[in-house]
């Protein structure tokens, strides 16, 4: 209650490397929120780190997810 809720999913495999945060750099990242603000905060967040971002609806995670395995 009161909280801006968001999800951020970067479409790609992390490795445990250093090389990891460079390559999120032109990743695309779907994003989740419960609303409008939420949508904006990560968008911004996105775009701050060089990702590209795109909506995911909440209904629609699951088979994201599937369709990045």
């Amino acid at each position: 209650r009161g909280c801006i809720t968001l999800a951020i999913h970067p479409a790609m495999t992390f490795v445990g490397t250093e090389e990891d945060v460079d390559r999120l750099r032109g990743t695309c990242f779907g994003i989740t929120a419960g609303d409008e603000i939420g949508y904006a905060i990560a968008q911004s967040l996105v775009l701050e780190i060089g990702g590209e971002p795109f909506r995911v609806r909440e209904d629609a995670r699951t088979l994201y997810h599937a369709a990045l395995a």
